[in-house]
């Protein structure tokens, strides 16, 4: 069964904020009016959910995560970087990559110059 896990953008601060502190700010108890208190958080946070998949090098893929499947050619350089994104389709809603042959190289936040 895939584990449902969200990670956070602090807008102001521009810093994720971890776990602990998420928790802090969206105390379990309020779970079950969880659409009304993200509207109030979204001018705050960016909220973006676990996948299910970790790539290469074991990292958790998240929605917002830039991935390649292509080695680096030079360091720092990569091919066809993707930005992972929760889509609807007809038959099918999910997220827009599979498969294991997945690196993270960076997310839209921290390393938006890797998206052309």
């Amino acid at each position: 069964m895939k584990q449902i896990k969200f990670r956070a953008w602090d807008k102001k601060e521009k810093r994720w904020v971890t776990n602990e502190e998420w928790l802090r700010v969206v105390p379990i108890s309020a779970s079950l009016k969880l659409p009304s208190i993200c509207e109030i958080m979204q001018d705050e946070y960016e909220v973006m959910q676990f996948t299910g998949l970790t790539d290469k090098q074991g990292k958790e893929i998240y929605e917002g995560d830039i991935v390649s499947r292509l080695p680096k050619r030079k360091r720092g350089e990569y091919y066809e970087p993707k930005v992972v994104e929760w889509y609807l389709a007809q038959n099918h809603n999910g997220f827009n990559i599979a498969g294991k042959n997945w690196e993270v190289i960076g997310n839209i936040y921290k390393n938006p110059n890797l998206i052309k």
